[in-house]
């Protein structure tokens, strides 16, 4: 175990700290690696029963992705997988910064518009806790706004 007054060699060379060089480390927030990963699942497996929901009702597809589904779908996990944020972000929504070329982000919206409410009779857990946490997060940003008038 390091001391406290010489300094720990967790801190010392590349950034251990924030969890990408050790798996298993706590970052400053208290999160892994793992669990970003895991996050990313939870977010990929979300997104993709939304976009499977708005192409069976939109488009009538069964089992596979129509071609611009597949196309979004496809997309949009690339930018999951890429997101920099996931760790400390709960939706792409409350992102600071939107990486989704404006064509994507428009039918990215469309399917969250579509499939949002109709997610609370497949998937209610899901839906609810989205909820839950969309209203914390927008309450959170209206305090912030009201400190600084």
């Amino acid at each position: 175990m390091a001391s406290e007054a010489g300094g720990s060699p967790q801190r010392s060379g590349k950034n251990i700290v924030s969890g990408s060089v050790i798996p298993g480390v706590p970052s400053v927030d208290g999160k892994t690696k793992e669990n970003v990963e895991e996050k990313r699942r939870r977010e990929e497996a979300l997104l993709n029963e939304m976009i499977r929901l708005y192409c069976r009702k939109r488009h009538g597809s069964r089992g596979e992705l129509c071609d611009e589904c597949r196309e979004l779908a496809a997309y949009a996990h690339e930018r999951i997988e890429k997101c920099p944020f996931t760790q400390t972000k709960t939706f792409c929504s409350a992102c600071p910064v939107h990486c989704y070329r404006r064509q994507m982000r428009e039918k990215i919206k469309e399917v969250m518009r579509f499939s949002g409410p109709r997610m609370l009779l497949s998937h209610p857990l899901w839906a609810l806790k989205h909820a839950a946490v969309t209203l914390r997060q927008k309450r959170k940003q209206k305090k912030q706004q009201g400190g600084r008038s």
